[in-house]
């Protein structure tokens, strides 16, 4: 959900309140060798790397690994017990981003995940508060906490969230199956040239310099006329998640978005 116009209250919710009461429970990781170190613990060296819940890290560690997007700020937050792993990006260009793993078993320990929330929310509610919006990416239940903490402050929700996540097997044969681009069409990372179009296309586009940040750094995908121009594309987002599925209306019809997907 995309929570904005955060109320006054904020400053005074009980998230400041709490976690002056007590010892900072989290730890915070930013280099590479020690998230590789909290991921192999947390899928039990890649035992669990198919849950669901762990997507969004997973994907995001090894884009850290294999890109040169470096123009977003992507901690994680483990605390002493491993049940609560917290993912938080930030960068100068748009909203914060924040996402709870849910725990393994799919059970909370409610009382550590309120300190665990008040505790994230404390050292990214500055930001929050000039942004006046974030993304938080959890299950209903830490959603309904975060909620009673922050003093009910009003949002605008993008509806509910649910993964569309692919096991390895599944994946192999996917990647035996082909996709054919109709005649006269070719399939390459959106250019350059492109990137304001896909800008003027995105009707709620994020920061247009983090989308072009984005676009230069982080796997792209566009089918292209023999003659050059850009008909269908999808980019990534630094997260991971496939975003912007778009198809330009002069080229519908002839199967391109789903050869791009």
């Amino acid at each position: 959900r995309l929570f904005s116009s955060l109320t006054k209250s904020t400053k005074n919710a009980s998230v400041l309140q709490d976690a002056k009461q007590r010892d900072l429970l989290l730890h915070r990781h930013s280099d590479l060798a020690s998230i590789d170190g909290v991921m192999q613990k947390l899928t039990e060296n890649g035992k669990f790397d198919q849950l669901a819940n762990n997507a969004t890290f997973l994907t995001t560690l090894q884009l850290a690994k294999t890109t040169s997007f470096d123009h977003s700020r992507v901690s994680y937050f483990t605390e002493d017990s491993g049940r609560y792993l917290v993912l938080a990006e930030e960068n100068e260009h748009q909203f914060p981003w924040i996402s709870l793993r849910l725990p393994s078993d799919g059970q909370h320990d409610h009382p550590l995940l309120r300190d665990v929330i008040s505790e994230i929310l404390e050292c990214h509610l500055k930001t929050i508060a000039k942004r006046k919006e974030f993304v938080l990416d959890c299950d209903s239940v830490a959603m309904e906490t975060v909620l009673e903490m922050l003093g009910k402050p009003k949002f605008v929700p993008d509806g509910n969230f649910a993964y569309f996540h692919m096991n390895d097997k599944q994946c192999s044969d996917l990647m035996k199956k082909t996709f054919p681009v109709p005649e006269g069409f070719a399939v390459k990372c959106i250019q350059e040239k492109d990137y304001q179009l896909v800008i003027e296309a995105w009707d709620y586009c994020d920061s247009h310099v983090m989308v072009k940040k984005r676009l230069r750094h982080l796997p792209s995908v566009g089918i292209y006329t023999n003659e050059g121009q850009l008909a269908s594309f999808m980019s990534t987002h630094t997260m991971g998640q496939m975003s912007h599925l778009y198809t330009l209306p002069e080229f519908r019809g002839l199967g391109l978005g789903k050869a791009t997907e």
